[in-house]
């Protein structure tokens, strides 16, 4: 599978490439902001729903190397509650998100998540999410025998319980929408899925060629991969 950025149809591959991608992305950032723990943040966005926030923190006036979260805007809703900002210890641009994913005024798990600004959410207040899994990943129509059978709604946030924690999750759900996308600063193709899921509808994407051949709506999903997304109150 390819890497989290490729499966936004964000050139990777070796350094030199990811660094032209950085550049041509950072030219574009927009809508700069003082942020947690002594940073600037902004984000770039592409028609195709790709994106990346960018973090640049000073030291001794020079900046540092920015760091860069992929991030993809969808149509997908869920409910939630952030509940925590779990710091990163390394990297301030690697915080996450603690948040509960409620269904019909209930909590039904708990998830970490890469969210867009981490430090600008209210604790505690329900907030509308548009979660995406970025795939690692991905099973069509997965044997019901399988040794570890998943319901076909289900949700495992298995990065809960690795140390350090991570926003990884492995969830299953049904297929409402299949496509290719290109991103428009690139050209460069990636799949775009919707999944009906235990919580709300998802966006799931994946690097171009990554998929079993011929996913479509109706089918059963089973996907292991990273969460970013937006929560806005």
């Amino acid at each position: 599978m390819g890497d989290h950025f490729t499966a936004m149809g964000l050139p990777a591959g070796n350094g030199e490439t990811f660094a032209a991608t950085l550049a041509r992305v950072f030219a574009e950032a927009r809508d700069w902001t003082r942020s947690g723990r002594g940073t600037r943040t902004a984000n770039w966005r592409d028609p195709s729903g790709a994106g990346v926030d960018l973090m640049v923190r000073s030291r001794f006036g020079r900046r540092r190397e920015p760091c860069a979260t992929p991030q993809f805007t969808g149509g997908g809703t869920q409910t939630v509650v952030p509940t925590a900002v779990v710091p990163d210890a390394e990297c301030p641009g690697c915080d996450l998100l603690a948040i509960e994913v409620h269904e019909e005024g209930e909590m039904i798990y708990p998830l970490l998540v890469a969210a867009s600004r981490p430090y600008a959410h209210r604790l505690g207040e329900p907030s509308t999410a548009h979660l995406t899994f970025v795939a690692e990943s991905v099973e069509t129509d997965p044997d019901p025998d399988d040794a570890f059978p998943l319901a076909d709604r289900a949700l495992i946030p298995i990065g809960q319980f690795s140390d350090p924690p991570t926003a990884s999750v492995l969830a299953t759900g049904t297929v409402t929408s299949a496509e290719v996308r290109r991103t428009r600063l690139f050209g460069v193709p990636f799949h775009h899925i919707t999944m009906a899921g235990l919580g709300g509808d998802f966006d799931v994407v994946a690097a171009h060629g990554d998929l079993p051949h011929g996913v479509r709506a109706g089918q059963r999903l089973r996907v292991e991969g990273w969460v970013c997304g937006r929560v806005t109150t």
